[in-house]
């Protein structure tokens, strides 16, 4: 089964794209934190350039 919160989904870019909002955006609220954690959820890529955004992530951007 997915884990909508772990498995992560789109890449920032392609994240990025399909909500019409800047790359650099997506990758400030996902390094700056609120109350302990980030605005928008992140996972570590298993390589670098792999996707590293899950579901939830793109609903709350």
């Amino acid at each position: 089964m997915v884990d909508r919160f772990r498995d992560p989904l789109l890449t920032t870019k392609e994240t990025s794209r399909h909500l019409l909002i800047p790359q650099r955006t997506l990758n400030n609220w996902s390094a700056e934190e609120a109350g302990g954690a980030p605005l928008v959820h992140r996972v570590a890529p298993e390589r670098r350039g792999w996707p590293r955004v899950p579901f939830i992530a793109v609903v709350e951007a």
